[in-house]
């Protein structure tokens, strides 16, 4: 190299070096990697998954970023504890056959399976006596998945419960 020419310096990559945070999208789509994965830590609280892709990072990042600067909360709020059932006669615990749940599934009531079709996120709740969805109480999955996809579908499969 010629000691004439000009250098560049470069950044260091040191980790005591502070992290700024991502509060534009611009600033989420010109990030590193090492930065993505310090506000995704910050943001969720746990490490981002391994081998995530950084399009994906910068993705969801900068979808929340997007939220919050419309006012708007980007994770759904907990889900309330299930009812309590009402005291009465000791009854026989109710397995998730008896409650419409597929026996080979591990739901129980209260849980959230979200699916997403023809760009339509889909929720459907697991409720004591059936499946919820669209203010419908449905007895089987499949039969959520017909009513979503207007063809027959094995509703564990459709939403991911089995492979």
């Amino acid at each position: 190299m010629n000691p004439t020419s000009s250098t560049i310096a470069l950044p260091s990559l040191s980790s005591s070096a502070p992290l700024t945070p991502l509060t534009s999208v611009a600033s989420v789509q010109s990030a590193d990697r090492d930065t993505l994965l310090a506000s995704w830590k910050d943001r969720f609280q746990c490490d981002a998954p391994a081998r995530v892709h950084t399009g994906l990072m910068r993705s969801v990042l900068a979808w929340h970023v997007q939220c919050e600067s419309h006012g708007l909360k980007p994770l759904a709020p907990p889900l309330p504890p299930p009812l309590a059932p009402a005291p009465s006669a000791p009854s026989a615990p109710q397995t998730p056959a008896a409650s419409g749940a597929p026996s080979n599934t591990p739901l129980r009531p209260g849980a959230r399976l979200l699916r997403e079709w023809r760009g339509a996120t889909h929720e459907v709740r697991v409720g004591p006596h059936g499946f919820e969805y669209a203010g419908t109480t449905y007895k089987s999955l499949s039969a959520i998945a017909r009513a979503i996809t207007g063809t027959p579908w094995s509703g564990p499969a459709f939403f991911g419960l089995k492979r």
